[in-house]
């Protein structure tokens, strides 16, 4: 457990056994003599902090030592339609499709840049390979990242999955995998007709939800 004197700011760290538990405690401060106390509650929010810091993935854990350097923030113009590109493999067709539906395209050049942009930009649209990044499907770090968005932003974004061992508009394999659409590589080229298909679709399907929340006065 690490404690900081608020007179000399030195920082002690005490072995975790030594720590009482549900109890205040208060220990000599090495530098100034003074004393630094720790109340059960701070004990508490410091084991939540670490706890959480363990369960985060290794690309959430990468992004997060990064915050501070990387140029993970893009400017958008209000009501820009934009996109995150996850796929080296079909950037040429990808590219044809998006400037044929207006959309502004930002690169995830890796998996560890495509969660931070995501971490810190709203996108209309997410595009990722399945195999992105040298992963898997099964353990492809962006797919992972979007699948658990919390519905308020995920109703607002289109995620579309692309790979090999997809087949284009496979419903249930898009449920499955928590995204929009899925497609298959060799209909790569006719890409922007479903990602156009797709979008009028989930505007049906969230039509009256929003104007409910519309005159509700919540959006």
């Amino acid at each position: 457990m690490k404690l900081t004197c608020k007179n000399c700011d030195k920082e002690l760290n005490i072995p975790d056994s030594k720590v009482p538990a549900d109890k205040t405690f208060t220990v000599k401060c090495p530098g100034c003599q003074g004393k630094i106390s720790s109340k059960p509650e701070v004990q508490a929010a410091k084991k939540e902090e670490v706890k959480a810091e363990k369960e985060m993935t290794p690309i959430d854990l990468e992004v997060k030592m990064q915050e501070s350097i990387e140029g993970f923030l893009e400017e958008f113009e209000p009501g820009e339609l934009t996109a995150l590109v996850c796929d080296t493999n079909n950037m040429e067709s990808i590219d044809t499709a998006l400037k044929e539906l207006g959309y502004r395209t930002s690169m995830g050049e890796s998996a560890v840049v495509a969660v931070g942009k995501i971490k810190f930009n709203q996108y209309s649209l997410i595009l990722i390979n399945e195999r992105f990044d040298n992963f898997t499907l099964e353990n492809n770090p962006v797919l992972l990242h979007v699948q658990p968005m919390p519905m308020a932003t995920r109703r607002n974004v289109i995620i579309v999955l692309i790979g090999d061992n997809l087949k284009t508009n496979d419903h249930m394999a898009a449920f499955a995998r928590s995204v929009n659409l899925v497609v298959n590589n060799k209909d790569i080229n006719n890409l922007a007709n479903l990602i156009k298909r797709t979008i009028q679709e989930h505007e049906r399907f969230y039509k009256i939800f929003k104007e409910a929340l519309e005159a509700e006065g919540k959006i």
